[in-house]
């Protein structure tokens, strides 16, 4: 590994490398299938997200785990990265509004809400229409039960029964992507 910051070698050199090995090792398969699905193309998303790895590599004294989570970190820097690809490409990709200030912890916790929110999304596409529909009605409109079982002409039971299963199927897919454990 080459010296960087004037450490050659040694004890230092070897944390850094085994930190990134871990980063690396820990989210790069759900880091891969996020940025492939933002970007559209998977060579696309492969570049991106070595990139992605060679700053956390460069920068992985900057990491503060009391500022946030190391996978919010790291999809922080995988935005970044895929906006400096949008910018020489031309290309235009949504990412997540910037927070309102210029708080670092409050900027932190906005990638880690926005990262999630795009991974709980696609996530409930891997689930059967019926299934969704009754996830999304429970817990993002708030409706109870017996609100979603009259909106969907289905017997109380079967929303139970849906929520319980379309629950169990989304922590199946999301720990399948590495996302929950």
């Amino acid at each position: 590994m080459p010296a960087r910051d004037g450490i050659r070698g040694g004890d230092a050199a070897a944390a850094a490398e085994a930190a990134v090995r871990h980063v690396a090792n820990g989210h790069r398969g759900a880091l891969l299938r996020w940025v492939t699905r933002r970007m559209g193309d998977a060579s696309t998303a492969e570049e991106v997200v070595q990139e992605t790895l060679v700053r956390a590599w460069l920068h992985h004294d900057r990491y503060d785990a009391n500022r946030g989570a190391e996978r919010a970190w790291l999809f922080g820097i995988a935005r970044h990265v895929m906006d400096d690809h949008v910018r020489r490409s031309g290309r235009f990709v949504p990412m997540a509004s910037p927070p309102e200030s210029g708080d670092a912890e409050s900027a932190a916790r906005e990638v880690e809400r926005a990262v999630e929110a795009s991974l709980v999304r696609e996530a409930l596409d891997a689930l059967s229409p019926d299934h969704c529909a009754v996830l999304v009605a429970a817990h993002f409109d708030g409706q109870s039960v017996g609100e979603i079982a009259l909106k969907l002409g289905i017997p109380e039971g079967t929303v139970k029964s849906r929520l319980y299963y379309g629950l169990r199927r989304l922590r199946d897919v999301l720990t399948e992507w590495g996302v929950a454990g």
